[in-house]
């Protein structure tokens, strides 16, 4: 800072502080604030907008947690006090650099002052240099006064700064979390649309489950309409047989009748009632495997499943 010489120190200098009837110029501000209107997006302005898309997209995702769109909207609450923050220090550091440049400006008018009234002592009497110095003495402790509340004023635009820089580097971690929210999001978009996909491919198999299962049913069917007409052929056979056993007893007592005609006959009989039996039971047991096959099928989707 700027030292007064001994000799211009002499002089009765007041300088008035007084701030009472300072206006602040609203048309500069207007200004600025319409010129911060065009200017580029901030980082904050760019943050908001990213968590807003973020808590847009969690409420399109179907089954989405709801802690997350609960520490997203936290987040955005913190953000805003964090930028009312700095709006608050913005204006502060503001005004008070609007006071340290009226300061120097007061300081700068009392130098210049001065040395006008340096230039005037050379005239005036040398019993008056007493007076003069007090009074030059007294200004001067003014103006160390003035010095110090202007260091003083110095220190706390500092500590403002460095409160500004806290804040920037809270703003700049509360970015990276949104980062990382919003990539926890985009992972979860990603399993979601892996367990459609598998989604698609279990319905797919159910389908084809369902047509094979109905095909069994059809092929049950068939097989018990022939087992029934079978059973049916083997009771009309066992009554042939008995009708030809009474027929054959009734015409025993004939010995013109072929006994040995009827004996062959007999025994095709026995031997086509035989073939139908097995024909009975092969015909069961295609049917228990169908069964087992329909069982294993739909033990299977449901493990699928």
């Amino acid at each position: 800072m700027d030292q007064v010489e001994e000799e211009y120190a002499q002089d009765d200098i007041t300088i008035d502080l007084s701030f009472e009837n300072a206006e602040l110029d609203f048309e500069l501000l207007d200004e600025a604030t319409e010129e911060s209107k065009d200017a580029p997006q901030t980082d904050s302005e760019r943050v908001q907008i990213s968590v807003q898309q973020v808590k847009e997209t969690l409420q399109s995702v179907p089954n989405t947690d709801s802690n997350l769109q609960a520490h997203i909207s936290t987040i955005a609450d913190y953000l805003v006090q964090l930028e009312e923050k700095v709006r608050d220090l913005t204006v502060k550091n503001a005004m008070q650099t609007i006071d340290l440049h009226n300061l120097r400006q007061l300081y700068q008018a009392s130098i210049e002052e001065n040395e006008a009234l340096a230039t005037k002592k050379e005239a005036r009497e040398a019993k008056e240099a007493n007076k003069t110095l007090l009074d030059s003495n007294k200004s001067s402790n003014q103006i160390k006064a003035q010095l110090q509340e202007y260091m003083e004023l110095d220190m706390e635009v500092q500590k403002a700064k460095q409160d500004n820089s806290k804040l920037t580097a809270e703003h700049e971690r509360v970015v990276e979390l949104c980062a990382k929210f919003q990539e926890e999001v985009l992972l979860k978009e990603i399993e979601v649309a892996k367990s459609d996909k598998r989604l698609h491919i279990m319905a797919a198999q159910l389908d084809n489950t369902k047509e094979l299962h109905e095909q069994v049913v059809k092929e049950n069917a068939d097989l018990r309409a022939q087992m029934e007409a079978m059973a049916t052929q083997n009771q009309t056979l066992l009554k042939h047989k008995k009708l030809l056993v009474l027929e054959v007893k009734a015409l025993q007592k004939y010995s013109h009748v072929n006994i040995a005609g009827l004996e062959q006959e007999a025994q095709e009989a026995r031997m086509m009632q035989k073939s139908i039996s097995a024909q009975l039971e092969r015909a069961q047991e295609e049917r228990d495997e169908l069964k087992e096959k329909l069982n294993e099928l739909n033990i299977s989707g449901v493990d699928t499943a």
